[in-house]
């Protein structure tokens, strides 16, 4: 991450600006040797069935999937995005249609809804951004999912066990 073909800044970068997906660009455009093979090592680390690694693809006990849920605030920063298949390459879509979609889109056919029957339970939720309410992000996402309900009112706002 510290090589700088791998930043791909745009042309309006400014110090200190917080700067989205430049290394799902630079992967997906690259001719570089080098940057290549990093790029490779990086979706080797990829968890689930998007990576190459030889790990299981999917959590399993038994030879079947456990119960998953897959979550994210509509207003993450943490979480980069990827172009999804059939777009153009320099397209990276906002949050809510990033890496955790693209993990439950492929574990849904790869593992828990394989053609003719599901295999078990997969459930992926968007926490969205609601002025006042929800800030939506990486880190308030595992709270927000954690409360009785995500509503306007504070008595849902509670957590018990």
């Amino acid at each position: 991450m510290l090589a700088a073909p791998v930043w791909n800044l745009p042309a309006k970068y400014t110090s200190g600006q917080y700067f989205n997906a430049g290394l799902d660009r630079t992967c997906a455009t690259t001719s570089d040797t080098g940057i290549g093979q990093w790029c490779a090592w990086m979706r080797w680390n990829m968890p689930g069935p998007l990576g190459t690694n030889p790990f299981p693809k999917a959590p399993l006990v038994a030879g079947r999937p456990v119960p998953l849920l897959i979550t994210q605030g509509s207003n993450d920063d943490i979480i980069h995005c990827i172009a999804l298949s059939g777009t153009a390459k320099d397209t990276v879509p906002g949050p809510a249609d990033g890496m955790s979609r693209a993990l439950d889109n492929s574990l849904a056919s790869a593992a828990y809804c394989p053609t003719g029957a599901s295999q078990g339970h997969l459930e992926f939720d968007t926490v969205r951004n609601v002025d006042l309410q929800s800030p939506g992000t990486h880190l308030s996402t595992p709270g927000e999912i954690s409360a009785k309900a995500i509503s306007r009112s504070a008595a849902d706002l509670v957590f018990t066990g």
